[in-house]
């Protein structure tokens, strides 16, 4: 049985460790006052008491709340932080720094503060984290002001750019600090409560971006290249101490957690059959009596599962992880020693028909069912959406493979139970809890559970019928392009008005295009290209992904080719804000009408290339009606 003194030795190595204060930086700040006038200055190097006082407060913050959630009395910050990985100190460094030295003013000029101001509190920050995409890592997760979001659109500093919707997913709404790389991104929840911050210092290019969206996760990793001299051409004052720890440049990804680990890295038993991974799961957690253990299996992406303590109060979801870990631990203590799952577990049956029932060696014990990927996507908890009625979710043509959910009742002889639910998914070849949901004995029998958060928004309509010339004038372009490779034919699908985005994304040290000859010889050039990495196919499914959109305000829409291309309705009062002459600099956040939206007059396609091992940009398409014919008018890039 574990015992409290166990429990406040877990925690107190997970602070000591920085498994989840990924929070930690290193920083000096003093005063020059050989001009007179005291300046800041950032001595950044390592230590704790180098940090500026304003770093210090975030990290203050942190270890108070997880002090008061699992009731222990920590160490001192400055052995805590001695404790944290290199990736991490880096990571959290470079965006503090970045954000404080960005100043924020309205359309006056009257300033708003700096955009670390913004932040009330840290979640976590997320270094280094092989194997995993580019846009979970390298990062900071942080809970907003509640007038942030309003100052995000007030100030001239920040542009609201295209919603992210297949990257950063759970952050849809998408800042884009102006002025060119390296700039701060600060991806906002749906209710502008939470924000994903990250530091880009490479822009996308075309077709590379096609590809491999940011070229690698190191786009955002500060110690990277020359990414410390870009930062400091834009942000002076960083001082690269990581690379005088060991007298080298970095090269490459080292493995430098300090220390040892007390939650894996990679769940033991996740590569394998998924069977076999929830029995794992399982026997870790109450045979073994080791739910550190169980805890690897957790997705970050599954945290914004967990409920509130109060309806309608915010989750602290810094803090999550080790709510869990403590209410599994307590689960243990209750329990008691057992000799195995039975007895304890019990398998719980689902009876939605669209659900495949696994048959596995451990049926008595949970029950285990292929989900389709259509519902799987709706019922995970980072995209934030309510799993919609049956009849909502895209019925025919089910997927399986991706999803799988588990489902199994706790108790003890002497105690009531709750049945809990899980959908799993592969990240980096291991399967993950990616949504979670506890039920007590009096709730009533589900078909499928509803996974998401109670706050979570409705989830988007079935597809509409869309308009059928832009669908075949669509539909032809990417079989011009892929298919048939007739790089003309695709070209008259591209407005000359669309050429001056491209610019945007030209390859460093390719002069601007300035001529309707020379963007057609760039895109044919480009076109061919992109064919060669995907080689001949017969079936546009072959070459292209669709996006999976996640936008209330834009309609899906029906066509033949729904698995290898998006095509979306947007609101017409959007129509005019898509202008390649200012492609990225005007900010996409417009009123609705007093009637409402109409659709019909502006539409987007969006899609990825099938690359193995890559991870490739999301390529979105505006078309609008030119001299009587659908054509292509806008361009952009959505990067990991």
């Amino acid at each position: 049985m574990i015992s409290g003194s166990r429990l406040v030795a877990w925690m107190l190595r997970l602070a000591m460790l920085g498994l989840a204060v990924m929070s930690m930086s290193a920083g000096a700040y003093a005063e020059d006052t050989s001009a007179g006038q005291p300046e800041p200055v950032f001595r950044f190097s390592g230590r704790y008491a180098d940090l500026v006082p304003v770093q210090q407060r975030l990290l203050d913050d942190w270890l108070a709340r997880f002090s008061q959630l699992t009731g222990t009395s920590l160490p001192p910050p400055e052995e805590i932080y001695e404790r944290v990985s290199i990736s991490n100190r880096a990571t959290f460094e470079a965006i503090t720094h970045a954000l404080i030295n960005s100043t924020l003013t309205d359309e006056s000029g009257a300033s708003l503060g700096n955009a670390l101001d913004l932040v009330l509190h840290m979640e976590t920050v997320r270094g280094q984290m092989p194997g995993i995409g580019g846009d979970l890592q390298f990062r900071m997760y942080a809970r907003l002001r509640p007038d942030a979001l309003d100052i995000l659109h007030r100030c001239r500093e920040f542009k609201r750019g295209p919603d992210n919707v297949s990257y950063h997913k759970g952050y849809p709404q998408n800042f884009r600090q102006q002025g060119g790389v390296p700039s701060i991104q600060i991806s906002v929840t749906a209710d502008g409560h939470r924000a994903d911050v990250d530091v880009d210092y490479r822009s996308a290019k075309f077709p590379a971006a096609l590809f491999n969206g940011h070229l690698s996760s190191a786009n955002s990793d500060v110690r990277a290249g020359d990414n410390a001299v870009r930062h400091n051409t834009r942000w002076s004052g960083l001082t690269d101490w990581w690379r005088n720890l060991f007298g080298l440049p970095f090269l490459g990804a080292p493995d430098e957690d300090t220390g040892e680990t007390l939650i894996p890295k990679e769940p033991r038993a996740g590569r394998k059959k998924i069977p076999v991974a929830v029995k794992d799961f399982l026997s870790a957690w109450l045979v073994e009596q080791r739910p550190e253990l169980s805890m690897a299996y957790y997705s970050n992406s599954a945290f914004p599962c967990y409920p509130p303590d109060e309806p309608g109060q915010p989750v602290d979801f810094g803090m999550v992880p080790f709510r869990i870990l403590k209410a599994m631990a307590e689960a243990v203590r209750v329990i008691g020693k057992v000799p195995s799952l039975s007895g304890v577990v019990h398998a719980v049956r689902l009876d939605n028909p669209r659900l495949q029932l696994v048959k596995h060696d451990d049926r008595a014990l949970f029950s285990l069912y292929r989900v389709p990927t259509a519902l799987g996507e709706v019922i995970r908890c980072e995209d934030g959406l309510r799993m919609p009625p049956d009849h909502a979710i895209p019925t025919g043509n089910d997927q399986y493979g991706r999803f799988y959910a588990s489902a199994f009742y706790l108790s003890t002889p002497t105690r009531q139970g709750a049945a809990l639910y899980m959908l799993w998914e592969r990240e980096d070849k291991n399967w993950k809890i990616v949504a979670f949901k506890a039920e007590p004995d009096e709730a009533p029998h589900m078909e499928v559970p509803d996974l998401r958060p109670a706050a979570a928004p409705v989830a988007v309509p079935e597809p509409v019928a869309g308009d059928p010339g832009m669908i075949t004038a669509a539909t032809d372009f990417f079989a011009a392009w892929f298919l048939d490779r007739d790089f003309d034919r695709g070209l008259r699908h591209i407005a000359p008005r669309t050429f001056p985005c491209l610019n945007y994304f030209l390859p460093a040290g390719t002069p601007p295009l300035d001529s309707s000859e020379a963007f057609a010889g760039f895109i044919r050039a480009s076109m061919a290209r992109v064919c060669e990495t995907t080689g001949p196919v017969t079936r546009l499914e072959d070459a292209l992904h669709a996006a999976t959109l996640a936008n209330p305000g834009v309609q899906l829409v029906r066509h033949d080719h729904m698995r290898a291309f998006t095509i979306f309705c947007i609101p017409d009062h959007y129509g005019d804000a898509f202008d390649c002459s200012q492609p990225f600099e005007r900010d996409l956040r417009l009123e609705t009408p007093p009637d409402g939206p109409t659709y019909g007059n502006c539409f987007g396609t969006a899609f990825s290339l099938k690359v193995a091992g890559a991870q490739p940009a999301v390529t979105y398409l505006v078309w609008r009606r030119e001299d009587g014919a659908w054509k292509i008018i806008w361009y952009y890039l959505e990067l990991p």
